[in-house]
């Protein structure tokens, strides 16, 4: 008898080790979460940046004709487009957490 507690004690152990460590990986997942979340915001700020860079108005005598200026023109504007649909991550991750 002395045996069969023994290895039901050993199993109950078991399982709130087991429940401790899967309480103990939910916080590293979410850090592991919004590090890669940080990562991402830090290259659409800097894709932002270099959109942003681009859209800059640029000297009428380095774009030569009407047909360059039209593109640009159509280009910046879905620059803006692209910016206007870029969102925070960190703003959503703090949506979604609360």
């Amino acid at each position: 008898m002395y045996v069969q507690e023994q290895i039901q004690s050993l199993q109950n152990l078991y399982k709130q080790q087991k429940e401790q460590n899967i309480q103990l990986q939910q916080p590293l997942d979410e850090m592991e979460s919004l590090r890669q979340l940080e990562t991402k915001n830090q290259l659409l700020l800097q894709r932002i940046q270099d959109l942003e860079n681009a859209k800059e108005p640029h000297p009428v005598e380095e774009w030569g004709n009407t047909m360059t200026q039209h593109a640009t023109k159509a280009l910046n504007k879905k620059v803006q487009e692209a910016l206007e649909k870029t969102i925070d991550l960190r703003s959503l991750h703090l949506y979604i957490c609360n």
